[in-house]
């Protein structure tokens, strides 16, 4: 269940990202959630535990913040590779 929620979260933010902040608009959208869902996974499977996030038997909510959050850090980071070198 938290992984359906996690991606949800990602796609989400990278649906957001493309539609009203036009990232990775040369990919087009489907690359933007791609890479939401994706931040979204790393943010809350590597990052959270660093915190604490992730306690057991309950629903990490803070973890789905530290997803959001990684979600929109991979979206810049793609966002600034794409407009650099063109990736």
């Amino acid at each position: 269940m938290d992984y359906f929620v996690w991606i949800l979260v990602g796609s989400l933010v990278g649906w957001v990202g493309y539609a009203r902040f036009n990232y990775n608009e040369e990919r087009r959208r489907n690359v933007s959630i791609l890479i939401g869902a994706a931040g979204a996974l790393i943010g809350a499977k590597m990052v959270a535990p660093m915190f604490g996030a992730m306690p057991p038997g309950e629903f990490p909510m803070f973890a789905i913040f530290l997803a959001a959050g990684a979600a929109t850090v991979a979206l810049v980071l793609g966002n600034l590779v794409s407009e650099r070198w063109g990736i």
